[in-house]
C-alpha cells in the first residue's frame, strides 16, 4: 500500500501577518518613543589586563606538561615530586584569571542624535578637521557607560590597548551602534536554562 503523506501541521505553516502590527495607521509608534529606547545601544566589554590572557595560557599549558611528568612517574613506581610544583602553578593561573577579570570594564554606545556630529565637530574649534580627534569625541558623545568618558580619555585608552584590540573593541561597538547594525530580538540560552530547570523542579 503507498504511504499516504499527511498534511504538515500548523507550526510548519506561515503565520499570516499581524494587520495591526503592519499598518502605521493603528501601531502607537509613540508609545514605544515614550519608553525612550529607540536609540540603538551596543555594549562590549574590555580587559583593561587583557595582556594576562597570554600568561594564563602559558602556565596553562605548563600545568599540561607537569602533570604529564607526574603520571609518568607514578606509573613508574616513584614518588610525586611535582605535586607542590603542579597546587603552584594551579593558584597562580587563578590569581592572574582574577586579576584579568577585576580589568572588565563594560561599554555601553549608543547611536548619535540627528545633527549631533556637526556640534561635535564645532565643538571641537581648531581641531575639527582631525579625524582622530573628531572620532574620540564621538566616542565620548555616544559612551553610555562608564558615564563621564571624555575624548582624551578614548585616545588613553586606545594608546595602552594598542590600535589592534581598541579597534576590535571600542571603535567596532560604538561604529555598531552609530550605524544601526544587526539589531533583533536577542535570545537568551541561559534565562531559557534557568526556566526550564525551574519549571522541571516545580520551584
Amino acid at each position: 500500500m503507498p504511504k499516504q503523506k499527511s498534511a504538515p501541521g500548523t507550526a510548519f505553516q506561515p503565520s499570516e501577518p499581524d494587520p495591526v502590527a503592519s499598518d502605521p495607521t493603528r501601531f502607537n509608534l509613540r508609545k514605544w518613543y515614550a519608553r525612550g529606547k529607540t536609540r540603538v545601544v551596543k555594549y562590549v566589554e574590555v580587559y583593561l589586563a587583557a595582556g594576562l590572557e597570554a600568561d594564563i595560557r602559558e602556565l596553562d599549558s605548563q600545568i599540561v606538561a607537569t602533570k604529564g611528568g607526574v603520571l609518568d612517574e607514578r606509573l613508574a613506581g616513584g614518588t610525586v615530586s611535582e605535586d607542590a610544583r603542579l597546587v603552584a602553578l594551579a593558584q597562580e593561573v587563578e590569581a592572574l584569571r582574577a586579576e584579568m577579570a577585576e580589568s572588565k570594564v563594560v561599554f555601553k554606545f549608543r547611536g548619535l542624535d540627528p545633527g549631533e556630529f556637526d556640534k561635535i565637530k564645532e565643538s571641537l574649534g581648531e581641531d575639527a578637521d582631525d579625524d582622530e580627534k573628531v572620532g574620540y569625541a564621538m566616542f565620548a558623545a555616544q559612551c553610555l557607560e562608564p558615564a563621564g568618558m571624555t575624548g582624551e580619555d578614548f585616545a588613553e585608552m586606545a594608546e595602552h590597548l594598542g590600535e589592534g584590540y581598541f579597534g576590535q573593541t571600542i571603535i567596532r561597538t560604538a561604529t555598531a551602534a552609530n550605524s544601526g547594525m544587526s539589531v533583533d530580538v536577542p535570545f537568551s540560552l541561559n534565562a531559557s536554562e534557568v526556566l526550564r530547570t525551574r519549571a522541571s523542579s516545580g520551584s
